[in-house]
Formats: structure tokens, sequence, C-alpha cells
């Protein structure tokens, strides 16, 4: 079993063409797979499921994301950090797909942010973007990590990095501004001293 919520469609009735269709834009919607790929799952879940039939009667999805990895979430949201990280520790012990993983990973990031427990915040960050580096939101929560540790220089550059992968995300686009007005704030100023006579 892939994660840890099931979904049940009852499509009785529907030919095998129209079922792969369905199943084919769920792979490509919720787990981010390629049409060739989806198409070949697709195929592969119906014959394995229905031994060939042309109809089906029920088809049980498993590619959910992880029902702790939501309530993990939700405790982030709350400010219940330690649950979440319990939470969220727990979903990664269980079965993931390498994209929930990844998020899971990104969760326990922004869980040790809120609580500025910056070395753990980067073991996390860093194995959400080994898992996947097309993800903005784990460049994003990188700069705010660097940030939190005044290193400014690399801040910028995992929220750039962040905005090459979304170029309009507004998230992203305020970090920047904050990091900017922050080392604007925190310039080295030039003093004048006069010579000692």
């Amino acid at each position: 079993m892939i994660g840890d919520c099931r979904h049940r469609v009852l499509l009785k009735g529907v030919s095998s063409a129209i079922l792969c269709a369905v199943l084919s834009e769920f792979l490509l919607v919720n787990m981010g797979k390629t049409v060739r790929t989806a198409r070949k799952i697709c195929i592969g879940l119906l014959f394995a499921g229905m031994g060939g039939a042309a109809t089906a009667e029920m088809v049980e999805i498993i590619l959910q994301p992880s029902d702790l990895i939501r309530r993990g979430n939700v405790y982030i949201e709350q400010g219940e950090i330690e649950k979440a990280k319990e939470t969220l520790s727990k979903a990664l012990d269980s079965k993931l797909t390498s994209r929930q993983r990844a998020n899971a990973h990104n969760s326990l990031c922004v869980a040790n942010i809120k609580e500025e427990e910056w070395g753990e915040a980067m073991r996390q960050c860093n194995a959400a973007i080994k898992i996947s580096r097309v993800n903005w939101r784990f460049y994003n929560n990188r700069g705010n990590v660097y940030l939190g540790l005044g290193q400014l220089d690399l801040a910028r550059e995992n929220y750039q990095r962040g905005l090459r992968l979304a170029p309009k995300s507004r998230t992203l686009a305020t970090n920047v501004a904050i990091l900017e007005d922050y080392a604007q704030r925190n310039k080295p100023k030039n003093i004048n001293y006069e010579k000692p006579t």
C-alpha cells in the first residue's frame, strides 16, 4: 500500500477506455506522473485488477497523500509543533511515494523553523530537496533557514532558485523583499573617524 489513505471509485458499466482516461488524469494531477507513465500505470492497474475485463465494478486508488502528513501540517498551522513533528516522523516511517516523503521532510523543516531549530530544519530541507529538486517551496524554506542563520547570500540564492521554478510566487517575492530589507537595515555603516592628534 502506498500512503495511508485509500479512495474507492465506483464505476459501473464504464468502459475501460474511459476508466483509463480517468485514472490517467488522476495520476497526472495528484502524482505528477508524465502522460506516458500515467497511461502505463493505468493500463497495468486495469488489467491486474479486472483480469482484462471490458468494464469495471470498482477501482481502488491508493495514491492519495498520507493522512499523517496532512495531520502534521494541521498541527503546524495550529502551533502544536511537537505533535506535528511526532506525526510527520511517523509518516516518514510508513510507506510513502517519493513525492510524499519529500513533502513530509519539507513539513518537518517548517516545524523546526517555527522553533528556530536551524540545524534540524536544514537537515529536513536538504532531505526534501535531495528527493525532489523541482519544488519551489523546498528552496523557499531552505532560504528561510539561511535567513534565520543570518547567511543572507545563501538565503538569496535559495529564494532565486525557487523563483526560477515559480516566477510568479508571491511567497518568494515577499521573502526576497524581507531579505533585502533586513540586509539594508543591517548593513555596516561607514563611520568617519577623526585621527587622534
